[in-house]
């Protein structure tokens, strides 16, 4: 994906995301399936990973730089998952997202596009920044599907 390809996705998702206002408060608070989550703990696993990648990954990415491997991805989930369902409005939990993904499109906006080809380690896994941001793109498109999905399932 070019950088142009990236932007734009990130301004779909967050749109998409958006548009997730309309949905009733019970769809939103239901689990999409059976021991799954509802949509509001995935936008805010979203969220999560979004707010981790701007303050853990994005400041350090650099040619041949040295990242300390992902964090126990059980642990951001979790939290993701506590905070979607203590209480917290479906506004605020929608503004935080836009307001991260304004964050990761003005961050790409920045860059040339060869700045996405810079090489760098997280753990053992050597990596470019272009893939990174490729990976939580396809991470996007999986959890906008499963979401999509439950919410036409329940407009029958």
């Amino acid at each position: 994906m070019k950088k142009q390809d990236l932007i734009e996705h990130n301004e779909r998702i967050s749109e998409w995301v958006h548009s997730l206002k309309e949905a009733g408060d019970e769809a939103w608070l239901a689990p999409t399936a059976e021991g799954k989550w509802p949509p509001a703990a995935i936008i805010s696993h979203m969220l999560f990973w979004d707010q981790f990648s701007l303050t853990e990954r994005f400041p350090y990415f650099a040619e041949g730089a040295k990242l300390p491997n992902f964090p126990d991805f059980q642990k951001i989930n979790d939290e993701a998952e506590v905070y979607a369902l203590s209480g917290a409005a479906k506004e605020e939990i929608l503004r935080q997202f836009a307001e991260t993904r304004a964050r990761i499109i003005q961050l790409l906006e920045g860059l040339d596009d060869s700045d996405l080809d810079k090489e760098f380690f997280i753990g053992g896994n050597k990596i470019s920044a272009r893939e990174y941001f490729m990976d939580f793109a396809e991470h996007d498109l999986h959890h906008k599907e499963q979401v999509e999905q439950f919410l036409n399932s329940r407009r029958g």
